[in-house]
């Protein structure tokens, strides 16, 4: 991409930085974080946009780890994405590179849970909790909030073995307010995604449940 616009004499720089995307992204916040990705910001009459043109081919299946396989699957969001939304999973190591109003510090990032290409794509702004690890009791029941533009009747909650529960979804202004109940005990990762009657979406949160 730093060829490309070098050769037309656009403005760019090459961002080095953390970028979240995996299951072993979920729940970091132990980790102490190196840079692992690249991506780029180009000057478009006078305004820096950001574009991830490696995440914009296609994605990586990591169900087995040690036999990675890439799929083709163009994805526009990752051009010009809007700053506030490349933050949630591409966090770079100058904070310049941000262009945000008020930066976000590295010890939010880790603690956030992790957003999927789906989650960048949609109009949600807020969500709630807002850390990737949950420690609760099976009995317990925790609060999802979710802001944005979109309604959905239903929210599924899975972990692709025990977990799968359908949460009927109430409204809150720009919120949608969404109960589980949590009735599994052990460590798992709990996929959220909208899930209406003939539709259901990609996963868009990812979480790490710890529940004794």
């Amino acid at each position: 991409m730093k060829f490309f616009c070098d050769a037309f004499n656009i403005e760019s720089e090459i961002v080095y930085g953390i970028a979240r995307t995996g299951k072993r992204d979920i729940n970091i916040s132990q980790y102490k974080l190196r840079s692992n990705h690249a991506w780029n910001a180009v000057k478009i009459n006078n305004n820096w946009r950001l574009i991830d043109a490696t995440w914009a081919a296609g994605t990586v299946d990591d169900a087995d780890e040690e036999n990675l396989k890439f799929y083709k699957d163009y994805k526009e969001i990752y051009y010009f994405t809007p700053p506030e939304k490349m933050i949630f999973n591409h966090f770079p190591d100058q904070f310049k590179h941000q262009y945000l109003t008020k930066a976000v510090s590295k010890e939010k990032f880790k603690k956030w849970p992790l957003f999927t290409t789906f989650f960048i794509g949609d109009s949600i702004t807020e969500i709630y909790p807002d850390t990737s690890l949950i420690r609760a009791k099976v009995g317990d029941t925790i609060h999802f909030k979710i802001k944005t533009s979109f309604y959905s009747v239903h929210m599924c909650f899975t972990d692709f073995n025990k977990v799968n529960y359908l949460g009927t979804v109430k409204k809150d202004g720009d919120w949608l307010l969404v109960d589980f109940p949590v009735k599994v005990l052990g460590n798992y990762n709990l996929y959220l995604n909208y899930c209406n009657p003939g539709f259901s979406s990609p996963t868009m949160i990812i979480y790490r449940f710890e529940v004794k």
